[in-house]
């Protein structure tokens, strides 16, 4: 039985320095995201990750990705993701501002980073303000069970 991939690197299957765009799976709807990655990005070493959380009513291209950017060359990898009816993610209504499916959207994009992190990261952890905190901690603790 053929399953469908959960999870991948958009342009290519070799991650390369600057914005990768990719995808992974929440609720069985696409999220896309880019993996920012330093300028000087070596496969064989490894760089502490981070999991951005956008703002309400903010996609990845906005303070998550433009955080993201900034922050990369200081040597770490990030992920700024869309939420589920967010950007270029998947789901219906649009624009429908959910805290807990943000959670749920979270904990997935953890999920995704998971193997990513084993093989190219040094230690992790979470890029949120305010509120968003708040659904970062949520998502860790699903997660971790």
């Amino acid at each position: 039985m053929f399953h469908e991939p959960q999870f991948g690197i958009t342009y290519s299957e070799k991650l390369k320095p600057g914005r990768n765009p990719v995808w992974f799976v929440s609720e069985g709807l696409k999220l896309a995201g880019n993996l920012f990655t330093p300028s000087d990005f070596d496969e064989s070493h490894k760089y502490p990750a981070i999991v951005t959380v956008n703002p309400a009513g903010a996609i990845k291209e906005q303070s998550a990705g433009f955080y993201s950017y900034k922050i990369r060359d200081a040597g770490f990898i990030l992920l700024a993701f869309d939420n589920r009816t967010w950007g270029e993610s998947e789901g219906w209504p649009r624009y429908r501002e959910d805290p807990f499916m943000k959670v749920e959207d979270t904990k997935n994009a953890l999920t995704f980073m998971h193997p990513l992190l084993r093989a190219l990261a040094t230690r992790y952890d979470k890029l949120a303000e305010s509120f968003l905190g708040g659904i970062y901690l949520a998502a860790i603790v699903i997660w971790l069970n």
